[in-house]
């Protein structure tokens, strides 16, 4: 498995009892973070080495640029 970082990321995060952080907030752009993703993904090759946990279904709405 593979995890492409982009360019996006929540500026905050908050920390759940089990350890598990958790982003929160409105995206914004990671300077550091020149690659040709926009937003992180995971690549899996394999889907008997995961135990996916959660679905998400996401909408955007975009205005303008990004």
């Amino acid at each position: 498995s593979t995890k492409g970082v982009g360019q996006m990321a929540p500026a905050e995060s908050k920390v759940t009892e089990d350890g598990v952080v958790v982003p929160l907030g409105k995206p914004k752009e990671e300077p550091s973070k020149r690659g040709s993703l926009l937003y992180n993904e995971y690549i899996v090759y394999n889907v008997e080495q995961i135990r996916m946990r959660y679905v998400l279904h996401v909408s955007f709405n975009f205005k303008g640029g990004r």
